[in-house]
């Protein structure tokens, strides 16, 4: 039997790196992966581990169809910074998989602020244009599994502004812009947990039962429910340095969409309802890492 074609868009980006890692322990499928960049060094790496790295632009949708040709499944999520919203990213995607027949298109999205804050959060714009690909994906009928995720816990590495030292030797800071360190919010470890989801999607979606179950409606990632009190706890513990939490008001020149965004984080509304992570969740075989665990790669643990 030939094995499946399974595309990973943004395939060295947080998302794309760890579905792609994800699927080639499990094995058995033929990867490839998009990129803006074949020639970077996170590409060639890739492709030295068995990875098919083609150059499309989600910007492109001429480049996309032909990237996608042959695809079993399609993992999509809007790459920033895009001269293009995500929402016609997202849609670029949608229409390359329907050109292509594409049996499964996972599309990594967000819910709406505005449902989410229950309309008190209007002009968070990039989390509307996601959701507005939801709408899309349905409209077009592109058979597809949406999945709606919590806050990265990785944030944490790819954002040196959010953890860093302080002058006093042996203690550390964590800043969260605007968000009280009590407040818990819906998460997800993309690293440790969202790639093996991912891979499991992919491998039940042909299994009785599974395809309408998974895309009855869209499926909120996450591992836990944690506050930054709660990450800060887990980096002294294992790092045995002191870890002072801060929520500091935003630098002049944030973007407004982005202030938005952490004020409804700060006034507790990323939470999804129901068990973090949701039953569906545990019958794909994900077993949610304890919260320590996504920060004990850390350099200073």
């Amino acid at each position: 039997m030939v094995p499946k074609v399974v595309v990973v868009t943004g395939a060295t980006g947080t998302q794309g790196s760890a579905v792609i890692s994800s699927l080639l322990k499990r094995g058995g499928y033929l990867l490839r992966g998009s990129t803006r960049h074949t020639d970077s060094s996170a590409s060639q790496e890739l492709t030295r581990k068995g990875v098919e790295m083609v150059r499309a632009d989600i910007a492109d949708k001429v480049s996309l169809v032909q990237a996608f040709k042959g695809a079993y499944a399609v993992f999509g999520n809007a790459v920033f910074p895009c001269p293009l919203d995500a929402e016609v990213q997202g849609k670029n995607m949608a229409d390359a998989c329907k050109a292509n027949n594409v049996p499964l298109f996972i599309w990594s999205s967000i819910p709406s602020a505005i449902q989410l804050s229950k309309g008190r959060y209007t002009d968070v714009t990039h989390w509307e244009q996601k959701h507005a690909v939801d709408e899309y994906i349905t409209s077009v009928s592109q058979p597809s599994v949406i999945l709606h995720l919590g806050a990265f816990l990785d944030n944490l590495f790819t954002q040196p502004y959010r953890l860093f030292p302080s002058p006093t030797p042996g203690k550390w800071t964590l800043s969260y812009v605007l968000v009280p360190g009590d407040v818990k919010m819906s998460s997800i470890w993309i690293g440790g947990d969202f790639g093996e989801i991912v891979r499991a999607v992919v491998d039940v979606w042909e299994e009785d039962g599974w395809r309408e179950r998974l895309m009855k409606e869209p499926i909120s990632v996450a591992g836990g429910r944690y506050s930054p009190n709660d990450v800060g706890e887990s980096i002294a513990r294992l790092s045995g340095q002191e870890i002072e939490v801060v929520n500091p008001p935003a630098p002049p020149g944030f973007p407004p969409h982005l202030i938005s965004m952490f004020k409804l984080f700060s006034d507790g509304y990323y939470d999804f309802s129901g068990p973090n992570p949701p039953e569906i969740l545990l019958d794909l075989g994900l077993k949610s890492q304890p919260n320590a665990n996504h920060v004990i790669v850390h350099p200073i643990c």
